[in-house]
């Protein structure tokens, strides 16, 4: 049969797939935007315009009334844990023949409701919101709309959800330092606002030090430079251990110590959450918890994914690898004579 004769009886991924040569993945991102080499690209589209199968795509999708677009809504784009979180649903939502329509919210809590109400015009299957605070205003929103909506990165009580724990990381970081014996302790906070990052990470830290270890929290204003000037300010206490809600407000801590003449590890440990790519530098050999950004990425649009067809999934998950990466930063070189 020719290739135009079997286009006629109807195809689908798989049959371009075979009819290429190439994977059902590798199709899935071709149909839906996503980053392939020329050459697939190429046979590919000879497959489509010999079979018909485009112009059978499209007539599905109206036949059904989904757009199998993915609306995602997240905070802000600074963070290497959300563009691992960003990558991650983006390959899950091609992968699955979805594409992922992502909008950044960088405009203040105000205009969320009226990005979440574009993405709904848009004609999106499926919402994931991903955001730190969520208003009255913005649980009204949600309660009244109709399109499938997951929350990503804290929990919520009528809604699913899906994010990291926290509070574990907390712990298993705060075990570590309390075997340091710290004396005078600061943690920098992200602030009440991040009630996962904010709090949960701070209240897993606090509940493993000893009552001998005096604790100051302070929280990081938004403006300030990788917490340069909350670092700065923390000194004036005179710490001699200082933990970080997030490994990007370490630059500003090395910096601090840097203005002030001291070292790391030798006059102030340190100690941070995140594991960004930099940690590893030999010149910071930062302490850090790693979380697996990427498998939340893709468990919350796989969820997102079945809420768009249909199906149930479970309300709540946070079960994802939690990991303890020790560097040089938060022990204490021991001295040899």
């Amino acid at each position: 049969m020719s290739l135009s004769a079997i286009g006629l009886f109807g195809m689908n991924i798989k049959d371009v797939a075979a009819l290429s040569g190439l994977s059902k993945s590798t199709v899935s991102r071709y149909l839906n935007g996503g980053s392939i080499s020329q050459q697939s690209a190429d046979k590919i589209a000879a497959v489509i315009q010999q079979t018909g199968f485009q112009s059978n795509i499209f007539a599905s999708r109206l036949k059904t009334n989904r757009s199998y677009l993915i609306g995602v809504l997240i905070d802000g784009f600074d963070s290497p844990s959300v563009n691992r979180v960003l990558s991650s649903i983006s390959s899950a939502c091609h992968d699955a023949g979805y594409q992922p329509f992502i909008m950044i919210d960088e405009t203040g809590e105000d205009n969320k409701i009226a990005n979440m109400r574009a993405l709904i015009q848009q004609g999106v299957d499926a919402l994931i919101l991903g955001t730190a605070l969520i208003t009255e205003g913005h649980r009204d929103f949600l309660s009244r709309i109709k399109v499938p909506t997951i929350i990503l990165g804290r929990t919520y009580d009528t809604l699913p959800w899906c994010k990291i724990d926290d509070y574990s990381g907390g712990r298993l970081l705060g075990e570590h330092v309390a075997r340091q014996h710290p004396e005078r302790l600061v943690y920098l906070s992200m602030g009440s606002d991040d009630p996962s990052a904010g709090e949960e990470r701070c209240r897993g830290v606090l509940s493993t030090l000893s009552s001998d270890t005096q604790v100051r929290v302070i929280e990081v204003d938004h403006v300030d430079n990788h917490g340069y000037a909350c670092a700065a300010k923390a000194l004036e206490w005179k710490p001699d251990y200082i933990v970080s809600a997030s490994d990007g407000f370490c630059l500003g801590i090395f910096s601090a110590l840097d203005a002030k003449g001291l070292s790391v590890p030798r006059d102030i440990r340190v100690a941070s959450f995140g594991n960004h790519a930099f940690s590893s530098l030999p010149s910071i050999s930062l302490t850090s918890i790693a979380y697996d950004y990427e498998a939340l990425g893709r468990d919350v649009a796989l969820k997102a994914i079945e809420l768009a067809s249909g199906n149930s999934i479970e309300p709540e998950c946070c079960d994802y690898p939690i990991e303890l990466i020790i560097r040089k930063s938060s022990v204490r070189p021991t001295t040899t004579r």
